[in-house]
């Protein structure tokens, strides 16, 4: 399977090593996840099973030599005395089998002998060579019958393999959502450090100014306890803001495959977060259509109808083997008889051929009287079966309701966002106003504080939404299973893996608005 990443711009090649941008995020979160890579090696296994299964109907071929001296003791003396009688043998045999797909085994082979015997005492006899060329083909009529049944491994292992795919796919989409959810995370932190560090900054400012006007005599010392309060609460605030950037590094860090000591240094570039997409109101009223249509995208629940339909076969295959066993071989054979000929040479001497071939038919019949081996089966398969379908059903549940839910998530983020950006512009407008208030003698110190503290909280307030709005939109996007895109496009590069077996594309930019959940309702946006 290849994972392909696309940016929103190409990354600089004279980069520093540890200078990311998010598109280096995702690449680096997709190459070195531990689960990502374990599921890559659990399909090139699944691919080493397809191969051995269909090793059942490779072609077959023996060959062999015999060459044997066998003495036998007279219990009388013969003629001339004689106490023993020897003969020599001289054998080469060669064949091929091949099981077919309709569960029928195709055998050929083709023997030389050649015999001499001493049983008079006056030396070896001519040689008597025998050439034979025979052909069987053996049927099942009843248990192992048909081609699902002889190629059951085959289907199943070919099945595994998608399967498996499958849930390779699913689990880099669940990388992607954590690694995204940790990198806006990073985001509102970084910027949460910079207001904070901001507020400090200007609070120690306002106490180093009033306390010039206090030694003036301009203010009353009373003002330095609140500002000093005031300085002390902002800087203990950019202290643990710096100590949740620390954290949120570490632990994109860790999503990325970066060691500890590395993830200090590294540096990272803050993409703005995503705005607000103009068309939610409409994927509301779209939501239920696109609940039912999820299982077309969803690389789980497409695994695990394919495990019901894999289920399903066995338990077919399972009943057919609740049969007897009643199999019918035919053949026939064709030989040449002659004498003489060196010991490696004796099968082109000139002999005798029969007018007819030989022919056979066997038919054989088995049955354990219990079955208790093939019913056991049987009972195993249906009950896989049936655990499928309430596995199948409980996830298509499952999905549907977090398609909705992820809807309105994304729905309700945003118009918390809406409110929020309103609130902080207010707050802004309120807090000039205090400020020139303030100037008049119409307000007081504790006014202005007070308003400016409520105007720090609406700025964390609307980053924290932002931030929320963009993983809001990433869980939509895993929930949908429109994550990863099937089609390559400009400026997209490869990620990790190999192959086009289960070739799949991760657009950056798409992550950011609602066009791939627009493209499976098939709604222009």
């Amino acid at each position: 399977m290849s994972v392909l990443v696309g940016c929103w711009c190409p990354a600089s090649a004279g980069a520093a090593a540890a200078h990311y941008a998010l598109v280096d995020v995702v690449r680096l979160a997709l190459e070195n996840n531990a689960d990502v890579l374990v599921q890559g090696e659990r399909v090139a296994a699944a691919q080493g099973q397809v191969q051995q299964a269909a090793g059942k109907f490779d072609l077959g071929v023996a060959a062999g030599m015999l060459q044997s001296r066998t003495v036998t003791p007279l219990a009388r003396l013969g003629a001339n005395g004689l106490r023993q009688t020897s003969e020599h043998l001289v054998q080469y045999t060669v064949g091929a089998n091949q099981l077919q797909r309709n569960g029928n085994t195709l055998e050929t082979a083709l023997t030389a002998d050649s015999l001499r015997q001493d049983v008079s005492g006056g030396g070896l006899e001519p040689a008597r060579n025998l050439l034979r060329l025979s052909m069987a083909l053996n049927m099942p009529l009843l248990k192992g019958r048909g081609k699902d049944v002889a190629t059951l491994e085959v289907a199943t292992s070919g099945m595994r393999l998608q399967i498996s795919r499958y849930e390779r796919r699913f689990r880099v989409s669940q990388v992607m959502q954590a690694t995204l959810g940790a990198y806006w995370d990073y985001v509102a932190r970084s910027k949460l450090e910079m207001l904070a560090q901001a507020t400090a900054q200007r609070s120690a400012q306002l106490l180093a100014s009033t306390e010039k006007l206090v030694e003036a005599n301009e203010r009353p010392r009373g003002d330095l306890v609140l500002l000093r309060a005031d300085y002390v609460d902002k800087a203990a605030a950019a202290l643990r803001a710096s100590q949740a950037l620390v954290e949120a590094r570490r632990n994109l860090a860790r999503l990325m495959g970066i060691e500890g000591n590395a993830a200090a240094a590294m540096a990272l570039e803050q993409e703005a977060f995503p705005p607000q997409a103009d068309a939610i109101a409409r994927l509301v009223s779209l939501a239920p259509a696109l609940s039912t249509l999820v299982a077309q995208g969803r690389a789980d629940i497409l695994g695990m109808e394919l495990e019901r339909e894999q289920a399903s076969l066995q338990r077919t295959v399972a009943r057919k083997n609740l049969q007897p066993q009643l199999d019918l071989s035919v053949g026939v054979a064709y030989g040449k008889a002659s004498e003489g000929g060196s010991r490696y040479g004796f099968p082109g001497e000139a002999g005798q051929t029969p007018n007819t071939p030989s022919v056979f038919a066997r038919l054989q019949y088995q049955f354990p009287v219990q079955n208790n081996v093939a019913k056991g089966q049987y009972a195993e398969r249906n009950a896989q079966l049936g655990e499928m379908e309430i596995r199948v059903r409980d996830a298509h549940i499952a999905a549907s309701n977090g398609v909705l839910t992820a809807v309105q998530r994304l729905a309700a983020s945003a118009a918390q966002l809406r409110a929020a950006k309103e609130s902080l512009s207010l707050y802004e407008q309120a807090v000039n106003q205090e400020m020139t208030k303030q100037k008049n003698g119409i307000a007081t110190l504790i006014d202005v504080i007070t308003i400016e503290g409520r105007y720090n909280l609406a700025q964390v307030n609307a980053i924290e939404l932002h931030a929320d709005y963009a993983k809001a939109l990433v869980n939509l996007q895993h929930e949908t299973g429109t994550m990863l895109r099937p089609a390559l496009g400009p400026g997209v590069v490869a990620a990790a893996g190999a192959g086009p077996a289960d070739e799949f594309a991760v657009n950056v930019r798409d992550l950011s608005g609602l066009a791939p959940v627009f493209d499976v309702l098939k709604v222009p946006l």
